[in-house]
């Protein structure tokens, strides 16, 4: 997902609003990028810090305990927004329509306007709805893939 919507440029700003234990921060990070994360669940952001940590990251105030759909990051400031939204089993929401469509309402505003887009998940036509309803502008692509024996897809933006 980080190759996809970086197309291989280091030293771009990356944040994962879902960020978990951190497994694409970690990717971006390795790939050369400042990476940026929050998940709601304080014990995700411990085990995301201690990941980066893992691996030279020192940018712990990079990484906030906050909700996707209204974070403390500043408007127009990343390059790229990757994230696991939640699907199957991962946790419990209310409503996965009103996630999927606050979130990406939250990274039209944190994302730069030429900025990139990349969501795996499990209701490929509801993300690429809502990308297409606030991301006009953007061509919306998907990439089917298999992953721990499900079968989530990509959605992602030029």
């Amino acid at each position: 997902m980080v190759s996809i919507s970086t197309n291989n440029h280091p030293g771009l700003k990356v944040v994962d609003n879902f960020c978990g234990s951190g497994t694409i921060l970690c990717e971006a990070l390795l790939k050369g990028h400042q990476v940026y994360g929050g998940d709601i669940e304080k014990e995700n952001i411990f085990y995301t810090l201690k990941n980066l940590r893992n691996l030279g990251f020192k940018n712990g105030d990079n990484i906030k305990n906050q909700d996707a759909i209204q974070t403390k990051f500043q408007s127009g400031y990343f390059d790229v927004a990757i994230s696991n939204i939640p699907w199957g089993n991962q946790i419990k929401v209310g409503s996965i329509t009103n996630l999927i469509s606050r979130s990406l309402i939250e990274y039209k505003r944190i994302l730069k306007p030429e900025g990139r887009l990349c969501i795996l998940t499990t209701s490929p036509e509801l993300v690429s709805k809502y990308i297409r309803k606030y991301f006009p502008d953007k061509k919306v692509d998907t990439l089917n893939i298999n992953l721990l024996g499900n079968s989530p897809t990509i959605v992602f933006t030029d």
